[in-house]
């Protein structure tokens, strides 16, 4: 309780040197000759910009981004002392905070800010580094620069220590971590890339297991992103898919999620079923059958190719047999009329299994 009483009372500090004018001077002394008064100005600047998000952005409009991306970089002053090298540790996390009110993406391009954060991500030792320098990538890529972000993907290192915090057992910089994964995954040469290295199991884990419902939403937005091609959509389907299990928990952890209407992730979850549903016959049957009758119905009204329609009757039929879809479940979903159509189509399109499954529930 006293720790957050504290905290509120920075609050109120910062916000008060904010609007008296006082982060356009700090700025200015980040160049100052004198490396203490900067070493000062830095971590006073990186307190106000965590605590007050219109101080970020006054730092932004005073030209922030040329000064913090010099002393982040400076690998010789921080060779020579251990303040400089935790100096340039606070001016990566204030670029963090500026990135992240959406003020200074421009300002970090022009001056050389996104080239410089992937080369720290992949000189990082220090797992704290690699998180707050991700931080600055990810909303970098959120406020549309993801395309200058490809040399994430082309540098070993870097890519190394972005996967890392996704499996480092600490909470922090899941969030970021998966986010510019999600996005760096639009990509169709980012995301082969990805998955190579080894994306798509973290990225899984914290869909199935991410300890906030922010963690577990932004994984299915990266899943989303990864499984936009129908290989990469097939090996998230087969994730952690062994047996006894007989349903792929990819599938049941994203239909949860969407059923719960209004909550964090349903829309990410609803993308990542749909990327999964276009890939091949067994991801379609998958996502209807956890979805329940009615997308099943539809399935077998109108999947396309004209095969995942058979398999929706033998899926059908197979519940049908079972009891999970009782007869007036089936034909209050609408399944009567698409049976006799594959019944009428046998001829041409339909398998044995499929029309033999058709004949056999309407026999019910």
């Amino acid at each position: 309780m006293a720790g957050n009483v504290h905290i509120a009372g920075l609050a109120v500090i910062a916000r008060e040197i904010g609007t008296v004018g006082g982060v356009g001077p700090l700025v200015k002394l980040l160049d100052h000759p004198d490396p203490y008064i900067m070493v000062h100005a830095v971590k006073t600047l990186c307190r106000l910009t965590a605590l007050d998000p219109p101080s970020a952005q006054q730092a932004a409009k005073a030209q922030c981004v040329p000064a913090l991306v010099s002393i982040a970089t400076d690998r010789r002053r921080a060779e020579e002392a251990p303040v400089f090298a935790l100096v340039a540790s606070d001016a990566i996390v204030t670029l963090r905070h500026v990135a992240q009110v959406g003020a200074s993406h421009l300002d970090m391009q022009a001056n050389g800010g996104v080239d410089a954060a992937v080369r720290v991500l992949s000189e990082a030792t220090n797992i704290e580094v690699a998180i707050n320098t991700t931080g600055v990538l990810y909303h970098l890529a959120k406020c549309g620069q993801a395309v200058l972000l490809n040399d994430v993907c082309k540098d070993e290192r870097a890519l190394d220590n972005l996967l890392r915090i996704l499996t480092d057992s600490r909470k922090v910089g899941k969030v970021e971590a998966a986010g510019l994964v999600g996005l760096l995954a639009q990509d169709s040469v980012n995301r082969m890339v990805l998955v190579e290295a080894g994306a798509l199991p973290p990225i899984v884990r914290l869909l199935l297991r991410g300890n906030t419902p922010n963690v577990r939403a932004t994984a299915a937005a990266a899943a989303a992103s990864l499984a936009s091609a129908a290989s990469t959509a097939d090996l998230l389907y087969h994730a952690e898919f062994h047996p006894p299990l007989v349903r792929s928990p990819v599938v049941q952890q994203l239909v949860r999620m969407e059923r719960d209407k209004g909550a964090l992730g349903q829309m990410e979850a609803n993308q990542a079923l749909g990327a999964l549903a276009r890939a091949g016959i067994d991801c379609q049957l998958a996502v209807a059958e956890a979805r329940g009758p009615a997308q099943l119905m539809e399935l077998l009204a109108r999947g396309l190719p004209v095969q995942s329609r058979s398999a929706a009757a033998v899926a059908v039929h197979s519940q049908c047999c079972s009891g999970k879809l009782l007869p007036d479940q089936l034909i209050a979903a609408g399944g009567v009329r698409p049976l006799l159509e594959l019944l009428r189509n046998i001829w041409e399109s339909t398998t044995e299994a499929g029309a033999g499954s058709a004949a056999a529930v309407l026999a019910f």
